[in-house]
């Protein structure tokens, strides 16, 4: 989700920059909920102030959260119009009046910024306490790299003792939900 329009630049991103921001994430932080929550405030859940854009009038709760590790495990690199098929495919699975028309015009603006038609992609693993807002991470990582970002795609390892890997095995059909479509194992470049 891109939350300002601005103007950027997408620059030569290596692992060594980003493992670099990301072990700033390690120990206890206060992270901003996200806006689009459900966290009332002033008598109004979040979503409701950012839906009318009147966020900057409202001081964003936040939250106590702990990162005790957190790493890079791959980069490559997505080409502008198969990142625009993901975003649109995602979008398309929404229903109800969540602004997707507004957020595919802003997808659209950005995307179409970068000459290069190439766009950095991270798989990222992050061990942390519950109450991190992970899609906040990753937008927050995309500021400290000046560029949008979003978490295209979350799966939970684990939640407190349950593990996934001890988890039964799931339907044909249900496999398809959980499976990661954009996977960097395909991208262009790695």
């Amino acid at each position: 989700l891109v939350y300002k329009e601005k103007d950027y630049k997408i620059m030569d991103i290596t692992e060594d920059i980003i493992s670099g921001k990301l072990a700033e994430w390690v120990g206890d932080r206060e992270l901003p909920r996200p806006g689009f929550s459900y966290k009332v405030v002033k008598g109004k859940p979040l979503y409701w102030w950012a839906r009318r854009g009147r966020l900057h009038e409202i001081d964003i709760p936040t939250v106590s959260v702990s990162i005790r590790h957190v790493e890079l495990i791959g980069l490559g690199t997505i080409t502008r119009k198969r990142l625009a098929a993901e975003i649109k495919r995602k979008i398309a699975l929404v229903e109800g009046d969540f602004r997707q028309d507004e957020i595919l015009k802003r997808w659209d603006d950005v995307l179409s910024k970068d000459p290069s038609g190439k766009f950095p992609v991270a798989r990222i693993r992050v061990d942390c306490s519950k109450g991190t807002y992970v899609r906040s991470l990753a937008h927050l990582l995309g500021e400290s790299l000046g560029i949008p970002s979003l978490a295209s795609f979350i799966l939970r390892t684990r939640n407190g003792d349950f593990r996934l890997k001890d988890c039964g095995s799931f339907s044909p059909a249900a496999k398809q939900t959980v499976r990661p479509r954009l996977d960097l194992d395909t991208l262009s470049e790695l």
